[in-house]
This record gives structure tokens, sequence and C-alpha cells, in this order.
């Protein structure tokens, strides 16, 4: 199926989000797309795992980012099925359709990529009018506006019996992965910005379903039935596999950080040394790993 433009609409409330994804920091995150994928690998398969798609199903990949979900959902469902990835970010879609162009799979069984607001779109129109077997997305559900309208048109949007299934954070105290090098650099970060505020966890953002009863709430009031969560705590290699210095490049350069680093060069060695330092005893022989926790929820639709 080719790609087709998706409706332009967007929820005014998600509007802070795509600007925030379509600039620079969708762009790193397209530039550093295999260290995020590396990093995040083992979520996607838990997803896949846990949905089982097969020969013949549509399945939706919501903030889809550079689709490295979408991609194995098309591999499952083959030539006679359908895989739609959709996000806010014009600029992650278009690392999606390269990447989809680099991956090898067949123009018949390749996913299909829109910009699109999964809250309001008509995300059937993007699949021929078909609704979907399967819903998924690997962190992008946290930065819905309104989770409950969302939820509601993902329903709407879904097949009888369709299965879904979402990853989440747990909260950020389970995740060291992410407090540990920020503590290691925030004196030198807040030497420019001032005191750095926690990430808020009663708005848009990757903590925004930190408690796993939430979610579980939302979908049952949206449509949803059977909705249940479970606490993944294996854990991860931060910016995939590899060196020392790898791990700290990721950081200084694709994180939240760089944008701080990037106004501010003169930042820029103390932090490589201060997360260098920080990282070093969490190097394994494969990369530089850490505890981490999220939530993966499913449900499906009477």
């Amino acid at each position: 199926m080719a790609d087709r433009a998706a409706p332009p609409t967007i929820d005014p409330g998600n509007a802070p989000m795509q600007e925030f994804w379509a600039g620079s920091r969708g762009q790193s995150w397209v530039r550093r797309s295999v260290a995020y994928d590396g990093q995040l690998r083992g979520y996607s398969e838990a997803l896949v795992a846990e949905l089982a798609p097969v020969a013949g199903e549509s399945a939706l990949d919501v903030g889809c980012g550079t689709g490295f979900t979408t991609r194995a959902l098309a591999a499952a469902v083959g030539a006679a099925g359908a895989a739609v990835g959709v996000d806010l970010s014009a600029a992650m879609i278009a690392g999606a359709r390269a990447a989809a162009d680099a991956s090898g799979l067949g123009r018949d069984h390749r996913p299909t990529f829109q910009v699109a607001d999964a809250q309001v779109a008509d995300l059937t129109a993007l699949n021929g009018g078909r609704p979907y077997d399967v819903i998924t997305s690997r962190f992008g559900v946290m930065f819905f506006s309104n989770p409950d309208a969302a939820f509601a048109n993902l329903a709407a949007a879904a097949a009888p019996g369709a299965r879904l299934a979402f990853i989440c954070w747990a909260a950020p105290d389970l995740n060291p992965w992410f407090t540990q090098p920020r503590a290691a650099a925030q004196p030198f970060l807040e030497s420019v910005t001032g005191p750095q505020k926690p990430e808020p966890t009663d708005a848009p953002g990757p903590f925004s379903m930190a408690d796993p009863d939430q979610p579980v709430a939302i979908l049952e009031r949206s449509g949803w039935a059977d909705a249940s969560a479970r606490t993944l705590t294996d854990g991860i290699y931060l910016g995939g596999p590899g060196p020392i210095g790898s791990a700290v490049e990721f950081l200084t350069s694709g994180s939240a950080m760089a944008p701080v680093i990037e106004a501010n060069p003169t930042l820029l060695q103390p932090v490589r040394e201060a997360l260098t330092e920080a990282l070093s005893p969490h190097h394994d022989g494969t990369g530089v790993r850490y505890g981490a926790a999220a939530h993966l929820v499913t449900a499906t639709r009477p």
C-alpha cells in the first residue's frame, strides 16, 4: 500500500508536542535511531510477542518514531496484511520511510507511515477503510493531551476482538538509566540553566502513566475491555550495546541535555568527564547497562 496523505487535523492540545518532536529533538532521534532502537529493542520484541500478529492482520503502531516496531509488525502480518505507523513528527515519519526503504523488506511487506494525530485522526482511512486487528505503541501514548479521547479514537478504529498492547515508563525512581546520568550532569547544566524541574507526572511526558492503574482505568472507560498492566524490570543498554564512549556521546548529543550543551559548548568536556565516571561501573562488557522499569499494558476491543 502506498503512503497517502494523512488528514491534517491536530488536536490543539497536541500541537506543542508536535512542534517539539518536529524540531531538533525529532531530528536528533532520527539521526540516532540505531542507538535508540538498540536501547529499546527488548520492548519492541515484548510487544510483538504479546500481540502475536499473524499473516493477513492489520496492525497500527502509534507514535511509531522511525518505525522499528512497525517494521516488525509488517514482517509478521506479511503481504496479505497491513502495518501502518503514525506519528505527530514529520521528521520521524521521513526517517521511518527511509528506514523501511533500507530494511530489506519486500515492497509488498513494507509498512506505510503517515503524519497523524492518533487522538483525532480517521485512522481506518489510513488503512483503506479497514479496522485494525492489532494496535500498539512503544513509549508513544504518554504524550497524549487527552488520553481518554485518544484511546476512544483507537477503539473506534479497532476491529471487534482487536488486541491492544503498549509500553509506558514506570516511575523515574525505578529508572536509574534516566536519573543517574542526569544527576551526574546536572551540576554543570544548572550552572547555566538554574535549577531544573523534575519531569512532570501530571502532564503529557515520559512519566505521565507511571502509575499502572492510570492507563488501565483510561482503557476501561474508553471502549476497551480486559485491561491489565504488568511491570517489566529487565535492564537496558544505554544508547544500545557499545563502549562507554558511545553511551556518553549518545547522552551529550541526543538526550534532553543536548540542547543545553549545544548552546554552551564549554560544558561539553566537563559533562563528558562526569558521565564517563558515572557510567563506567555500569559497563558489563557489552554495554552500559542500567536498571529499567516499564509497564506493559494490554486490552481487547469488545
